[in-house]
């Protein structure tokens, strides 16, 4: 069912002209499986996953984790963003600015400081 997803992102992509990339293909999938389920997550919620993240991915520990897995953490911090902007309209502006940061989080750059780790 994931294949037959991902294919259906990618000709549509191709077909309206828009060439996205295979990893842009993948975290639009994850944005569209997880969106509704992150926006609902309580504080403690989002706080279990950081953590998770940061624990999987710091330099304490030494195993790699999966692109999929690695953008399903950054994409689901990114929506949690979304949901923060909507609870605190004030700190909308930088909610958005860490969305995008947390989009633009590569899984390359990940593995870049793993090695140097």
């Amino acid at each position: 069912m994931k294949k037959i997803f991902y294919l259906v992102l990618l000709f549509s992509s191709v077909l309206f002209g828009q060439e996205k990339s295979e990893t842009q293909i993948l975290k639009d999938s994850i944005h569209t499986k997880y969106r509704a389920e992150v926006l609902n997550y309580s504080l403690k919620q989002f706080d279990a996953l950081f953590m998770e993240f940061h624990q999987k991915t710091g330099s304490n520990n030494k195993d790699l984790i999966s692109k999929e897995e690695f953008y399903t953490y950054t994409v689901k911090i990114a929506i949690f963003s979304e949901r923060f902007a909507k609870l605190y309209p004030k700190e909308k502006e930088e909610a958005m600015k860490n969305k995008e940061e947390w989009l633009t989080k590569t899984y390359e750059d990940y593995l870049k400081k793993k090695q140097k780790d």
